[in-house]
């Protein structure tokens, strides 16, 4: 069977990677773009369901996204519409999964599953690779309010067992030095490890089709696009207290995935599709993300009973409860609190009765320095509440990339994530039946 591999560059943007492979000469990139075919994709209209969990389950179901219907991320758990790994399982085909967004539980079938580090979904792998996997998705989750010995230990140990560590001793200790300051590169660093990891067990369980899932591009265009030397009549920048002027963590992320990149194309008889989901495009000015620093000690403050729980991506987090009166309190009370012009601290509130949920996010997008918000009734200070995320610089764009060295399959334009999804899994089933 010839093999096959699913690169997801989650939201990466080919427009600018083009001119900063031109600027730096990334030889990778270059050859993707000028000899892959290639094509663009698009997603929803509406800009409320243009989130890389929502697209990616319209790429693996083969639906848009009102006829998924799967909104949140973690909810795939619930849903099972991950059809794009299973009809490839099903076609009697090897298959195992790095880090694939919202894609659900699928490890019993699969010869490996890490699972994304949002969604609680259930690890298949030997022990010490579910470990690892584990300390992933809690350095994730911890990252903006502190990183626990424990986790940071496992993580080590991954990458001296898993991530090829001494094949590539000297970028691991160049990205490592770079992340004491830079904090950005904690991200490019969680990539190139997942990269490494996700060949390792691509190459330890032989599969004959994996994926992986790579999203440190996502989060520095959306933190840092307003930094990037290639951007021309920016209006505003971020601010020097942020991010130097002088630094490009676009750039940075684009050369680390060139190396990443150069890997796979030098695996001999491998089929490899590279596919974003969607894009982003530069903000007008930058914008405040905030996050609860303990989401348990912030909601027992306002007296909301509840069973539990989940913080998810950035600033969502979804609670659960006993009663539908429990459930209807919490949200009257997280619904108002606000600032004194009104802004409210949680906007987005997503209410499921059936399930005695709601999945809310912080959508408080100014600099809290001196705010007082009204809470309860009362006048409170949160800045000990709140932890500072990062600004954000780029929003999220329906126009998407896919890549692949296989001829003849992306003889189009453009098409839906959804269509695509489903010519790119009856392509690698076409492939591993007829050879």
């Amino acid at each position: 069977m010839k093999k096959s591999i699913l690169l997801q560059l989650n939201e990466s943007n080919f427009e600018l990677i083009k001119s900063y492979s031109n600027l730096l000469d990334l030889k990778s990139f270059k050859k993707i773009l000028s000899s892959w075919d290639s094509s663009f994709t698009t997603s929803e209209q509406k800009y409320n369901k243009l989130e890389p969990w929502i697209q990616w389950v319209s790429f693996y179901s083969g639906k848009n996204a009102d006829d998924h219907g799967v909104f949140r991320l973690g909810d795939n758990n619930l849903h099972s519409e991950s059809q794009f790994f299973e009809k490839i399982i099903q076609s009697g085909i090897k298959t195992g999964c790095v880090s694939p967004m919202n894609a659900g539980n699928l490890n019993e079938n699969t010869e490996f599953y890490i699972s994304d580090p949002w969604s609680n979904s259930i690890q298949k792998g030997s022990s010490l690779e579910v470990k690892v996997s584990e300390s992933i998705s809690k350095l994730v989750n911890e990252n903006s309010s502190g990183l626990s010995f424990t986790n940071l230990f496992w993580f080590g140990v991954g990458i001296l067992l898993k991530g090829s560590f001494f094949s590539n001793f000297s970028t691991y200790i160049y990205l490592f030095f770079k992340s004491l300051s830079l904090s950005w590169y904690r991200a490019i660093f969680l990539d190139f490890f997942l990269a490494n990891f996700h060949l390792n067990l691509h190459s330890k369980y032989k599969t004959t089709f994996s994926s992986v899932f790579l999203n440190c591009s996502a989060h520095i265009q959306h933190h840092y696009c307003l930094n990037s030397k290639i951007l021309e009549n920016k209006t505003y920048k971020n601010p020097n207290w942020f991010i130097s002027p002088e630094h490009d963590p676009l750039e940075d992320v684009y050369v680390i995935y060139d190396k990443i990149l150069s890997k796979y194309l030098n695996l001999e008889d491998h089929q490899i599709y590279i596919v974003t989901g969607l894009s982003q495009r530069p903000h007008n000015k930058p914008v405040f993300y905030w996050r609860l620093k303990n989401h348990h000690n912030f909601i027992d403050s306002l007296d909301i009973t509840y069973t539990k729980i989940e913080p998810r991506m950035t600033r969502d987090f979804l609670i659960t409860f006993n009663s539908e009166n429990d459930l209807i309190n919490a949200k009257n009370i997280l619904s108002k609190i606000a600032d004194e012009d009104n802004k409210k601290m949680f906007a987005e509130i997503d209410t499921r009765l059936s399930e005695k949920s709601l999945f809310v996010t912080l959508t408080y997008d100014e600099d809290i320095k001196d705010k007082i918000f009204s809470v309860k009734g009362k006048k409170m200070d949160l800045t000990d509440e709140l932890v500072f995320v990062s600004l954000k610089n780029g929003e999220h764009d329906q126009k998407g990339y896919v890549f692949t060295n296989k001829k003849g399959i992306l003889n189009f334009d453009e098409s839906s994530i959804w269509k695509i999804g489903d010519l790119i899994r009856d392509s690698i089933i076409r492939e591993s039946v007829e050879r």
